[in-house]
């Protein structure tokens, strides 16, 4: 399709078929495991699946949680508008596994803990496990609200459904299968959806270089347009990305959601061995900076594509986290269920993340609220509260979704919160692990 058009497809029935397709797959392969075996009756199935996990399925489920349509949606937009400074983020992977898989995994594993707050009672006490915990607690809710949002913005772009209904479709979908699934079905749905995510990456990036003339052609197109810098060594704070602000400041970032975000490392302790968790973790941050440089080069043959006539410049679309719905229509919108097949990417992405921070605050709310509170409850019947406190987050996710959808680019919106999180709680474990002189007080403070 010519991207001059000033129109654009809609979805046609073979486009409804195909998102149709991927949800109710994910949703199946959800549901089988919470219907099938054990039933997902003791929070140890639940949470950690017997600790009977293979290493390649859960390096697959961090990638799917990590990534989301945050980095589907926000990453291409973002090489899109500022250049391709942004993969200089996946350098940082090589000391990310280091640091994960000498210092946090082992802690966490041979304490078989299911919630990583639980290291604070044995290494501080109560009041230091509580305030993390409230902490991490508010940040998995807001984060929640906006991985729904996200992809339903892209079908609100793409299909013109309303907004509220395409949040209502993907929250409802992903509580559903999360909260019956447990953590078997939620990594198994991973690896389905990380799958969709890559062929959606694949899909852009090869159909996109051939409409525009090769990848010589986009490379001519990137460079005219400032887009072909790929090192920054500037060490001016008003710029955007530099190998500074992406390499160090964002290892850190990375080290917290790997290596201290019970999201992710819940996945780690559902591995059969603690080799098995360390290999997980090799493969899965090797394929999170991997996947950012697929992301990062989807934005830059966007940008050859629309070189001539930037959609956001003629107001085809008022958001940068639109662009990548539209390319989806200019790019392949005659083709009939493509545009279907590359939303719904979108949405696996998304349903990843969500599904992830579900199972995660339900896991949260069993070992660091209930458990300390009620000694004797009974296991199968924690297990079922757990399972409504998991739809329960769901849908408050989607309450927080609405919200999402008045604040700016997803992107940007993210890094902030994580930012804002990312900092004290990798602050108060890295007091725990590498200073045994700190005491409660001392990790307190620092967090605070």
């Amino acid at each position: 399709m010519d991207p001059n058009s000033t129109s654009s497809s809609i979805f046609g029935v073979v486009d409804y078929l195909a998102l149709l397709l991927v949800l109710a797959i994910s949703t199946a392969i959800g549901l089988y495991h919470g219907v099938c075996g054990s039933r997902q009756q003791t929070t140890q199935e639940y949470f950690l699946g017997n600790r009977e996990m293979g290493p390649i399925p859960v390096a697959l489920s961090i990638l799917a949680s990590y990534m989301s349509a945050i980095t589907y949606l926000g990453t291409p937009a973002e090489a899109y508008i500022y250049g391709p400074e942004f993969w200089m983020i996946s350098l940082n992977c090589a000391i990310v596994g280091v640091v994960i898989t000498r210092t946090f995994i082992p802690i966490f594993y041979r304490l078989q803990l299911t919630s990583i707050y639980e290291y604070f009672d044995k290494r501080f006490n109560k009041a230091v496990r509580m305030s993390v915990v409230a902490f991490s607690t508010a940040f998995g809710l807001l984060y929640l609200g906006i991985v729904i949002y996200a992809p339903s913005l892209a079908l609100n772009a793409v299909a013109g459904i309303s907004l509220p209904l395409s949040i209502l479709t993907m929250g409802l979908v992903c509580t559903l299968y999360t909260s019956v699934g447990g953590i078997k079905g939620v990594i198994w749905t991973d690896v389905f959806q990380f799958s969709a995510m890559m062929l959606g990456f694949f899909i852009m990036i090869i159909a996109g270089c051939v409409q525009v003339g090769g990848v010589g052609k986009v490379w001519q197109l990137a460079a005219e347009g400032n887009r072909t810098r790929v090192l920054d060594f500037r060490i001016d704070p008003r710029i955007r990305h530099t190998f500074f602000t992406l390499v160090i400041g964002g290892t850190f970032q990375v080290v917290f959601n790997c290596g201290c975000n019970q999201l992710i490392v819940q996945r780690f302790l559902s591995c059969s061995s603690e080799k098995n968790a360390k290999i997980a973790a090799w493969l899965g941050v090797g394929l999170i900076g991997f996947t950012q440089i697929i992301a990062v080069v989807t934005g830059i043959v966007m940008y050859a594509f629309y070189a001539h006539c930037d959609p956001l410049t003629t107001e085809r679309i008022t958001k940068q986290d639109q662009l990548i719905p539209l390319f989806i229509v200019d790019l392949v919108g005659n083709v009939p269920g493509m545009s279907g097949l590359l939303v719904s990417c979108a949405f696996s992405a998304s349903l990843s993340s969500v599904s992830s921070g579900m199972n995660a605050l339900a896991a949260i709310a069993a070992e660091d609220f209930i458990k300390p509170n009620f000694k004797d409850i009974d296991d199968k019947k924690l297990t079922i509260i757990t399972k409504f406190f998991s739809a329960g987050c769901g849908l408050f996710g989607i309450v927080l979704a609405f919200i999402a959808s008045v604040m700016g680019d997803i992107l940007n919106s993210t890094l902030l919160l994580m930012g804002i999180v990312s900092g004290p709680v990798l602050g108060v474990f890295t007091l725990g692990v590498f200073s045994p002189g700190v005491l409660p007080r001392g990790s307190l403070l620092d967090f605070l």
